[in-house]
């Protein structure tokens, strides 16, 4: 016979409910309402409180695993489900998923890990950190909208090119240095200086293939 079924009646002294007791040492009580599985060295493993509604299974040394050989484990509560310990690590074989659904069921937000592959999908997603750090191979981003607000920026290319429709760029100073040539290749160009207009050169050539046209109040030549 297992253990489990040589379970040994002995009448308590400070209670009139029978104390069950295993050939090991094993045993457990009725105290109360409550319902208390110990082990041999008398700690408490398991306790059912009826009156609270509260089960709970309890080692105090030594590791508690839950393992099946041929099936799923799964952990369904009509509330929340906490874990909490020193460090909780997940592992799975062939995948990871967490997802959160709304009342008729439908994924709203989901996280996903694959073995080769991560995947984020939300309606919003907020990432709050004092300091971040990407070393990406390779990025692409497809959207609609993208919108920065920095105090101070720094971008470091080999080469660095930009296609659009249209570029508008407002800025209270503007300094470019470039070292060798800086080519504007452009069907049309106008200039519009507030101020005063400082061109400064080595050397200067201008040339038009038609018309050349300069118009002032005052043209100083020499």
């Amino acid at each position: 016979m297992s253990e489990v079924t040589q379970l040994i009646p002995r009448q308590e002294q400070a209670s009139d409910k029978p104390r069950l007791e295993t050939e090991s040492g094993a045993w457990a009580e009725c105290k109360g309402q409550a319902l208390r599985v110990y082990s041999r060295r008398n700690e408490l493993i398991f306790e059912y409180d009826p009156e609270n509604e509260k089960a709970r299974v309890m080692v105090e040394k030594g590791d508690l695993e839950l393992a099946t050989r041929e099936g799923d484990i799964r952990l369904n509560s009509a509330r929340d489900i906490l874990m909490e310990g020193q460090r909780v690590e997940l592992v799975g074989r062939s995948g990871l998923r967490m997802a959160v659904q709304d009342a008729v069921g439908l994924v709203q937000s989901a996280l996903s890990l694959d073995p080769q592959r991560l995947g984020l999908r939300s309606a919003e997603l907020n990432v709050t950190a004092k300091r971040a750090e990407l070393s990406l191979a390779d990025l692409r981003y497809l959207g609609q909208r993208v919108q920065a607000t920095v105090q101070r920026g720094k971008l470091m290319a080999e080469k660095l090119e930009t296609v659009a429709q249209t570029i508008v760029e407002k800025a209270k100073n503007t300094y470019r240095t470039v070292e060798e040539l800086s080519q504007l290749k452009s069907g049309r160009l106008r200039t519009l200086v507030a101020g005063s207009l400082h061109i400064k050169a080595k050397k200067s050539i201008l040339k038009s293939d038609e018309d050349f046209k300069i118009k002032a109040e005052k043209i100083h030549l020499g």
